[in-house]
């Protein structure tokens, strides 16, 4: 049967199918809400054999629920044909960065390690 004979057979009004679609697309909405917050079980195996099951989680879907639902603050679009300030890319040394945090009033960082430091 073809897709055109199905139509006519079942032949919604307009505001039915468009129901329809819109409950369609809140199905898969809610589908990817629970792929992406709540994840999904996967098997693991070992040596062949099931030992358990991990739950993983979708970034890219939960990306792509911020981008649609924030746009304003997830879905920025960048112009990569801009021109890019080739001295904005420079590397900093660490003492032209803690001159440049003085110089903005900022506190150095502590630095923390497993090293002496002489002050």
């Amino acid at each position: 049967m073809s897709s055109e004979s199905l139509y006519a057979l079942i032949s919604p009004t307009p505001a039915a199918w468009d129901e329809a679609v819109a409950e369609g697309i809140d199905r898969l909405e809610d589908e990817v809400h629970r792929r992406a917050v709540e994840g999904v079980d996967r098997p693991v195996y070992q040596g062949g054999v099931r030992v358990g099951e991990i739950k993983a989680y979708s970034d890219s879907l939960l990306t792509l629920l911020l981008k649609s639902r924030r746009p304003e603050v997830f879905a920025r679009s960048y112009d990569v044909s801009a021109p890019v300030d080739v001295k904005s890319l420079r590397v900093t040394t660490l003492q032209e960065a803690l001159a440049r945090m003085e110089q903005l009033g900022l506190p150095p960082p502590e630095i923390e390690g497993d090293y002496d430091v002489e002050k």
